[in-house]
This record gives C-alpha cells, structure tokens and sequence, in this order.
C-alpha cells in the first residue's frame, strides 16, 4: 500500500472549483476509525468553516460515533457568492470498516441532518439513515490489518463464543497506488488498569529535605509481607561517593544498627552531613496504583502466559489478571499487535473470549464499552484505549487509571519526540472514481482534509484536552518505515 502522504496527492489540484453557481447543498461523508472521530466531534466545526469559507458551522449527531457538521453560507462550489449549505458526516466503527467501505460501501446509521436541531447543544438528531462512505480512515495501514478475534461484541455481557470480528471480505480491495490518501493526526494509544491493581513500594517519613539522594526512593518496590521490609534494602545512596574519611552515610537513619536493619551495609561518602535523614525516621511500604507496565509484562499478559499479578513478584496483589481486549479490526488492537508485539508472540492466544476459573479474556467493539464494562468492573483489569479517554474524560469510568508504558507516559510531546512509541498515525483515503462523488463533493473532501492538517486545529483552545496527547504528522520528530519497522525521517 502506498505509505502516508503529508496532504493531498497533486493530482487532486486539478479538481478546480468551477465557475459561478447558484446556492447549493453538498453532503460529504467519511467513515472508519473511532479516533478520527474524535477530531471530527473537537475540532470539526472550527475546520469546515475555515476551509470553505462559511460564516457559521455547527455539530450536532445522533451519538458520539454518527455525527454531523453543517456549514451554513459556505462558498464551497467557487461561485460569487457564500450562500452554501454543507453536511459533513463521520460514521466512528473502527479501521477495519474504513478500510473496506472507503469506495462508496453503503451503509446504515448515518445520522440524518433533517432530524437534527443544529443548536449547540450537543447530540440532538434523532433519526439515521442509509449513506456510502466516501473518505475512509483507519489508524494503521490497511493490509496489516490481519487480526480476527471471536467472542461477543459486548464482552463480558455475551458468552465466551459468539461472532468472530476483523477484516470481513476486503469489499472493494484495500487502497492502493490508484487513490488519494491525506495524513491524519498521530494518536497515542495506552495502558489502563483498575485502581485495585497495585504495587507496593517503599515509603519513608521523617526524611530530612537538605539530604542529598542519588534516586528517588518511593519507586523502589517492596513486600508487605516481610519482616522490616527488607526488599527495600540499600534504597538510600549519597551522590557524593568519594572517601576523604570524614563520615558514613547513613542509609536511613542516624542510627546506625537500624541503619543496618535497613539497608544491610553501610556507604561511604565525602560528607556524613548528606546522609542525615533526621532523627525519627519510619519506614513503611505501601500499596499505590500501579503506575508503569513495560513492554515484557505487556506481552505476558496479553498473549495470556501470566495468570495472576503476583506472578510478577510479592509486591503485586494476589489478584487474577483480566484481560479487557478490543475486537480484530480496532485499529487500537492491531497497533498493540504491530507497535507493542512485532512479532515476538502469536496471535492465537488472545483471539478468543475466555471465561473459565477466573482468567478472563473479553473483547470489545468501543474502547468506550472496554473501559467501563471490564477494566472498571474486574479488580483485576487491564485494558488498552486512546491516551486520552481516561485521563480527561472521567465520564467514561471511575476506578481506572492511566499507565505509563516503558517508564513513559503517553504525552503529545512524548510521542513526538520518540521517547513514547505506542502510537499510530491515521491515514484517510478516497477512491475519486468511484461512483458516488460529484466534481464539488471531491473538492470539498480536498479542501476539508487539507485544513484539517494545519496543527493550529489541535491547539488546547479548540481542541481541548486531547491536545496534551495527540500530535500531527508534521511536529513528528520521529516516523516509521511501516507498522513494525522503525526510524526513517
């Protein structure tokens, strides 16, 4: 497949407006990804009234995943005057759908914008209908989009057998050299887990603040279940290690048989007055959310090897790991196939929904379903999502919180940068001959699409939260071959 293009394929130029024309209504309707979706439902206004010129431009939709932008007094046929009218339509599935329904695929649950208020206030249609899709979008390239799973759509609510979900019959072959592709925004994907899943670490009170410490202590795991918790042995290290005789550093206290308890021996540094911690110092070790997951454990429990958080180590909690998973053809799930596995574990141990003493595997069709029906509802959950959905969109579910991923958190600048590489940039795609585009409907695309490149659309005043997480293609600092293959520039 032809790998991504920063804007428009220069064929596209020779789509012109035309010549004057009296006021019309044009319809232009995209599909695919949920994520893209969300830069439709933050930013989509904002976009279609700067590119085609329009006084006023207006969201509305029958839910999160059919909505609907209209543009109001647009000049979006090239004529004389602002005086049309334009639908802008996304369709949220996942990539999969993207990938196979770009070519005019018709569909249901588009929402119909004349059961639609069109006054602010939020989701107001209240009618659907049949639409083709006409721009498609998916957050990986569309033939590596090879993962099918089995299971019910809702989860845990279903059975363990159920429909199997992925790339179904390539409908109108996947895009190629033949059509036009635009590049979308960079979108970080994550780790969550339920609030009950924890690690337990050192924790000291009664430190002295003018002591210099080599690292922070808090990170250092320990188990509850120890004798004066001597995992958390040799914790506190003196920065300045070199020996002129003056003092020892005492690790934890300036006594030096609990010194010893501690941390078991003793560091020799230039000056004892760095390793006073004060006189009452108390030790503790102490359960908190975990806060990181690295790429090993990552494969471990997805491929499901691991059944149990104490597998890895007694400062975890004896609690069953649950695997709350998307269905084959999420774009999110197969960049945690292509970005976080490459290669190093078979799909054929997480394809299916398991639910049998205790070790639970459930897939879901919404990230938005997998959040609040599992990772919330399992003690012993842990999921992966859009960076942004659990951070700042707290509706989605209480109980859950966000990972970082190899000591990483997944942040806009993060992601740019190439310290944080669980993440897909989203490709959209057109077929512009196809059948169901008129010459105005091409253009409008074009128009839409390149606009919606410009990174001043994914500032924090018109984009909102998700501004601290995703990027667009041309801040990337860093890129990537293909979906497994790393750098190129």
């Amino acid at each position: 497949m032809k790998k991504l293009i920063k804007g428009i394929i220069s064929g596209m130029a020779l789509l012109g407006m035309v010549g004057s024309a009296s006021a019309a209504t044009y319809t232009v309707n995209m599909c695919g990804a949920s994520a893209q979706a969300g830069f439709w439902e933050q930013a989509g206004a904002a976009v279609v009234q700067s590119a085609l010129g329009c006084s006023a431009a207006v969201l509305d939709g029958f839910d999160d995943k059919s909505m609907i932008v209209r543009g109001t007094n647009c000049n979006a046929d090239g004529g004389s005057s602002s005086d049309d009218t334009v639908y802008v339509r996304y369709f949220a599935v996942n990539s999969s759908f993207g990938c196979t329904n770009y070519g005019c695929v018709n569909s249901g649950d588009w929402a119909d914008p004349q059961t639609c208020l069109f006054d602010g206030s939020g989701f107001t249609c209240n009618g659907t209908e049949d639409a083709q899709c006409q721009l498609g979008c998916a957050d990986v390239d569309c033939e590596t989009l090879t993962a099918t799973t089995v299971g019910f759509a809702t989860g845990r609510k279903g059975a363990a057998a159920g429909e199997t979900f992925g790339p179904q019959g390539n409908l109108n072959g996947y895009p190629t050299t033949a059509n036009t592709f635009y590049g979308g925004v960079v979108v970080p994907f994550g780790f969550i887990a339920n609030n009950n899943v924890t690690d337990s670490v050192c924790t000291y009170s009664g430190l002295d603040p003018n002591a210099h410490l080599a690292y922070d202590k808090r990170g250092w795991e320990c188990d509850p279940n120890e004798a004066e918790y001597l995992s958390c042995r040799g914790d506190y290290k003196c920065i300045d290690t070199d020996q002129d005789g003056t003092g020892v550093c005492m690790d934890g206290n300036q006594d030096a048989d609990l010194d010893a308890t501690i941390s078991g021996d003793e560091i020799a540094c230039s000056d004892a007055s760095d390793c006073v911690m004060g006189a009452a110092v108390t030790l503790g070790c102490e359960a908190q959310p975990l806060k990181n997951v690295s790429r090993l454990m990552a494969l471990h429990i997805f491929s499901d090897q691991v059944q149990n958080w104490q597998d890895f180590g007694p400062s975890f909690p004896d609690l069953p790991i649950v695997k709350c998973m998307r269905h084959g053809g999420s774009g999110t799930h197969q960049t945690l196939i292509n970005t976080v596995f490459r290669g190093d574990s078979t799909e054929a141990n997480f394809t299916r929904s398991v639910a049998d003493d205790g070790n639970f595997i459930w897939h879901y069709k919404s990230s938005s379903d997998l959040t609040r029906d599992c990772v919330a509802y399992y003690d012993g959950a842990i999921g992966y999502v859009d960076a942004d959905k659990v951070m700042f969109r707290s509706k989605i579910a209480d109980g859950v919180h966000q990972l970082m991923y190899q000591g990483v958190a997944p942040s806009r600048n993060d992601v740019a940068n190439g310290k944080y590489n669980f993440w897909a940039a989203q490709k959209c795609f057109l077929d512009s001959e196809a059948g169901c585009y008129g010459t105005q409907e091409l253009s409008i695309l074009n128009q839409i699409m390149t606009k919606a490149g410009d990174p001043a659309f994914l500032e924090f005043a018109g984009f909102g939260q998700r501004a601290y997480f995703w990027a667009t293609q041309d801040e990337m600092q860093v890129n990537k071959i293909n979906e497994y293959a790393y750098p190129t520039r």
